[in-house]
């Protein structure tokens, strides 16, 4: 058939053909509706975050999306860009908005509830709550993306959340580790991800998997799943805590070489020297600037504040020497170690500690009569639930107040000191001057049983009396401040550990004059879970020095376990 040479049969009714065909192509779509949001993709959003999820990658929202009353309010720019759309705005009486989306034209104004969508034929849709204006940011109902362009939109139980662009329901993200986990050892992973509606898994998204991690510490691994429909959940993320391999512990390693089970407590000769303690630990928490604690001292002193800020405005905490005597007074800061500020109540206590056991510069101060000085050597602003702490060990010529000041940061000390209220305690934590602050402690370890030294438990190692009136309490629970020196000479060699009894803890140690982190890494989460601190070789005198830090939990118990039983 050479259908390229048929000709029309009647050529005069031509130019009639396409008005009649218009016509009836008009009447035959009168009715129907403007086109509606064809995209795809889905995006996740909840109320008070900016965060959002947008097939599964994070974005961020210029303001967080915020409840009126039963419907959720959204920012209309950015959720009709990830949509596809355009809003245009058109200053005038009133302002109009104009969304484009999906084929769709759409007017609405500030403060209205009314939308009008222009087209061949004008149809209107009433929004349950007014578009509004807040910080300079247009927000519509969620609804609106559905309700006036036909979005998909619904609201996800398990989730906590609302979904746009999509109305399946996104799986939930799960998997287990098995534990323990040691470096240089496979890790075995199980997905235990689920959908809502019952969808197939399809695909999986990780983040810092390692199936052998080469070193021990803390890892963030985090999972992605997506259904057979598209949909991405939200990522779940664990923290694995790698283990050292347990044939080759190093010091502060936590230990993963099977359970220690002391057979014996020693309780050795203890020697109880030193200087007094002034502590200043209460109230805990600053709100006012005002004295935190005062005393006399004389010759030599331990000094030691742990204090965290309750109030809008940043803080500076002090310690002050003030010469109220007719003579010229010398004072030597002998040793001195500074912590925060910072939310991290373990890194303060360690950064304290590693200065004052590592870094003991001495210096001098030479106090007239009436004269006063700081006697921390650095004064860091701290804002609110920021924690500042010092311990400081001075030596002075003849008497001087002692004064632990917590002042604005903007305030001069040495002026307004003497115009200070003096803070009345909490009732809950502890200041007062208590002591001798060192505490000896010679231990000969002569048996083949593993044995334990209990320290500041209160029974077996006694508290720190009170020295003076005033305390917020007739002993120091916890002991902080003290320095225990624990001389130990083994018979054969021996693993020493150090075990949190009563749960969260992280210090710093030294043996044999070497720095310990108490674990190496993070904290101890859990009582009971020993720490490496070494090796002792038969025969030879070792000396651990601890003090306990600020901000975990004692007592604490030093672990001896001879190599060969």
């Amino acid at each position: 058939m050479r259908t390229a040479e048929v000709r029309p049969r009647f050529r005069s009714s031509q130019p009639f053909l396409a008005p009649a065909l218009l016509f009836l192509i008009l009447v035959l779509t009168a009715g129907l509706p403007l086109p509606a949001w064809a995209g795809s993709g889905q995006i996740i959003f909840s109320a008070s975050t900016e965060e959002i999820w947008v097939d599964g990658r994070p974005e961020k929202l210029p303001a967080p999306p915020f409840f009126h009353g039963d419907y959720i309010m959204v920012p209309l720019r950015p959720l009709a860009k990830l949509l596809g759309g355009e809003v245009h705005w058109e200053a005038g009486e009133p302002d109009t908005i104009k969304v484009i989306l999906g084929g769709r034209h759409a007017v609405t104004h500030p403060g209205s509830r009314t939308v009008v969508l222009e087209g061949e034929e004008t149809e209107t849709q009433i929004l349950p709550v007014p578009v509004q204006e807040a910080r300079g940011i247009l927000f519509v109902p969620a609804v609106f993306f559905h309700r006036v362009f036909e979005v998909p939109y619904a609201r996800w139980a398990e989730g906590n959340a609302y979904l746009l662009g999509s109305s399946n329901r996104p799986p939930l993200a799960h998997f287990v580790v098995s534990q323990p986990v040691y470096a240089g050892q496979p890790v075995r992973y199980t997905v235990k991800a689920e959908d809502p509606e019952g969808d197939p898994i399809a695909e999986e998204r990780w983040e810092g998997r390692q199936d052998i991690f080469s070193q021990p510490g803390s890892y963030t691994v985090t999972l992605q799943v997506k259904d057979a429909r598209g949909s991405w959940s939200k990522p779940l993320s664990r923290l694995i805590h790698v283990l050292p391999d347990p044939a080759n512990p190093q010091p502060g390693d936590l230990w993963a070489g099977g359970e220690l089970s002391p057979t014996l407590t020693y309780e050795p000769p203890v020697r109880r020297t030193g200087p007094p303690l002034l502590f200043s630990n209460s109230p805990e928490y600053i709100k006012e600037p005002g004295i935190l604690y005062q005393d006399e001292v004389e010759e030599r002193a331990r000094l030691y504040f742990w204090h965290a800020i309750e109030h809008p405005e940043t803080f500076k905490v002090y310690v002050l020497a003030v010469n109220r005597s007719r003579e010229e007074v010398e004072l030597t800061v002998e040793r001195e170690g500074y912590g925060g500020p910072s939310t991290n109540v373990f890194l303060v206590a360690r950064q304290a500690l590693a200065q004052y056991f590592m870094e003991a510069q001495p210096r001098t101060l030479t106090l007239k009569p009436g004269e006063a000085a700081v006697l921390n050597r650095i004064q860091p602003s701290a804002c609110r639930h920021q924690v500042l702490h010092g311990i400081l060990d001075v030596k002075a010529t003849g008497k001087v107040d002692i004064l632990f000041v917590a002042a604005l940061a903007s305030q001069k000390v040495l002026r307004e000191y003497s115009r200070l209220p003096y803070l009345p305690a909490d009732g809950v934590h502890a200041r007062g001057t208590f002591g001798p602050a060192d505490i000896e402690v010679e231990l000969s370890l002569s048996g083949q049983e593993t044995g334990e030294l209990r320290l500041a438990d209160g029974i077996t190692d006694q508290f720190l009396p009170s020295l003076k009136p005033g305390a917020s309490a007739p002993s120091l629970k916890g002991n902080y401040g003290a320095v225990y020196r624990i001389r130990v000479v083994p018979q054969q060699d021996t693993e020493a550990f150090l075990v949190p009894v009563s749960g969260l803890f992280a210090g710093t140690v030294l043996v044999d004059g070497r720095l310990v982190n108490v674990p190496r890494e993070g904290f101890v989460r859990q009582g009971g879970q020993p720490v490496y601190l070494g090796r002792l070789k038969a025969k030879q005198a070792a000396e651990i020095v601890l003090v306990p830090p600020g901000g975990s939990y004692l007592p604490v118990k030093l672990v001896f376990d001879p190599r060969e039983k």
